[in-house]
């Protein structure tokens, strides 16, 4: 699955999120921690990959590579994790709740 960015025209390769809270025997709790496993999950994946692009910032610094295709490339994606990681925060609708 993709998670696009329509602020930014971003598309953030993302897998693995299942729609467990839809199975209609779950009882309230009991969905709420779902709820909270499956965002840990995703937030952990977008958090993955929005350190993956720091780490090539880093990269391209060190090797002087700060302008040019190469660099506007790595900024861009690095934008694009960055928007997407926020968005997924944004649409948890469980904040209250303690994610431990």
């Amino acid at each position: 699955m993709f998670v696009s960015n329509s602020r930014l025209g971003c598309h953030t390769a993302f897998t693995g999120i299942s729609t467990r809270i839809s199975e209609s025997v779950l009882l309230g709790v009991r969905v709420q921690m779902l709820t909270n496993e499956d965002f840990r999950f995703k937030a952990h994946h977008y958090l993955l990959d929005l350190e993956a692009t720091n780490n090539h910032l880093m990269l391209l610094i060190v090797a002087g590579e700060v302008t040019g295709k190469i660099w506007d490339d790595a900024i861009s994606r690095q934008k694009c994790s960055y928007a997407a990681w926020l968005e997924a925060v944004d649409a948890n609708e469980v904040s209250d709740a303690p994610l431990s």
